[in-house]
């Protein structure tokens, strides 16, 4: 199954940019904990959960909307991951909701091989053994609990095999391994387009506007909207027109109750489609 993101990936608004899952007694305070920061810091919107959310044996509503609001999941396999069923079942959330939403997942291996996470082997084995031991033994739930076990192997399998990072405690430094997958993230967010309704209505009257601000018909190639100062490369200096119309030429197109609840664009479905249209225009010049 390809877990990687889809052409329509991104036509939800996110409210999140990052998932966390972890194994809370494994890395909260530590790896995960760097790993969030770090994400934050990086302006990265990233929801890690609390330790009230996991309690209990199963996924709460607000863990599963948090879930389905964000556009990367990032899996922290640890020693003790597969111990938890509380884990492996948001794993399970994860993987269901990227098969029919086309979300990116990214698995970082902490400290374990990522073989044994692929195959179920070392202290996923015993972890995965010891839960079936504990089904057994509940015979009214058994059948439903062996298929749940099977979903737990499955998803384990698919994640595992998706290109992600291994680190291995004294193979480098921890914040420079972290550093790296910052990075990447900043790159998945940074390019990922504007999200787009389904089903776009009335739009061609701000199309004509969209032309005409960005003079569709002129023959001077890459059309600079404000000074490029610092970026040569017409990809920085897309970026710089995006982002001058976004803070600058779009303001007066906003309607009324994101002007004055301060609202962004991306939560509202009257400003949204304006502001998907504009980014497909500067694809199209660029």
């Amino acid at each position: 199954m390809d877990l990687h993101p889809s052409s329509s990936s991104f036509s939800y608004a996110f409210t999140y940019d990052v998932f966390l899952s972890f194994r809370g007694s494994d890395t909260r305070h530590t790896f995960t904990g760097y790993l969030h920061k770090a994400l934050c810091d990086k302006g990265i919107h990233t929801f890690i959960d609390d330790e009230e959310l996991q309690r209990g044996d199963e996924i709460t509503p607000a863990l599963f909307k948090a879930i389905q609001e964000s556009r990367i999941a990032i899996s922290v396999f640890s020693i003790n991951y597969a111990s938890s069923s509380f884990c492996l079942d948001e794993l399970v959330t994860i993987i269901d909701y990227i098969k029919t939403k086309g979300r990116l997942v990214l698995p970082v291996f902490y400290n374990v091989d990522p073989s044994h996470v692929r195959h179920q082997t070392g202290t996923y084995d015993n972890a995965l053994a010891e839960h079936e031991g504990w089904f057994k033994n509940n015979k009214e739930k058994f059948e439903d609990n062996m298929k749940r076990l099977q979903k737990w192997k499955t998803a384990l399998t698919q994640v595992a095999n998706l290109s992600g990072y291994h680190y291995k405690l004294g193979d480098g430094y921890e914040h420079e391994f972290i550093g790296k997958i910052v990075e990447e993230v900043s790159r998945k967010v940074s390019r990922a387009l504007l999200p787009v309704a389904d089903y776009p209505v009335g739009l061609d009257a701000r199309v004509l506007k969209v032309k005409s601000l960005l003079d569709v018909g002129s023959d001077d190639g890459v059309h600079i909207i404000g000074e490029a100062e610092g970026e040569t490369t017409e990809e920085g200096i897309l970026d710089q027109e995006f982002g001058l119309l976004m803070t600058k030429g779009l303001k007066r197109w906003m309607c009324a109750s994101c002007e004055r609840e301060k609202r962004t664009f991306d939560t509202c479905k009257n400003c949204l489609p304006i502001f998907s249209c504009i980014h497909v225009w500067l694809l199209y010049l660029h």
